[in-house]
């Protein structure tokens, strides 16, 4: 019973990396800037730039996977796009 235990556990991680991947790869893939959602419609480029800067959108995305890894693995989900209030809260 305890290996069973152990095995189910184990089997357990490489599920979790696939889900976190494909949440990233889908909020990637999905049409629409959240750069824009938080900046505005009509922002200027500057201002767009910076945010995209802020967020760490402008790294690679490889980059963007394993801070999005670090800080979920920390219990830091971010920020909600609309109400920048914690997504944890």
């Amino acid at each position: 019973m305890t290996s069973y235990i152990l095995r189910r556990l184990l089997q357990t991680v490489p599920v979790l990396f696939g889900v976190s991947l494909l949440t990233f790869a889908i909020m990637h893939v999905v049409p629409g800037d959240p750069v824009r959602l938080i900046a505005g419609p009509d922002a200027p480029e500057s201002v767009v730039q910076r945010v995209r800067a802020e967020l760490g959108l402008e790294r690679p995305l490889y980059v963007q996977y394993w801070t999005f890894l670090a800080r979920a693995l920390q219990g830091d989900l971010g920020r909600s796009l609309r109400s920048r209030a914690p997504v944890a809260a």
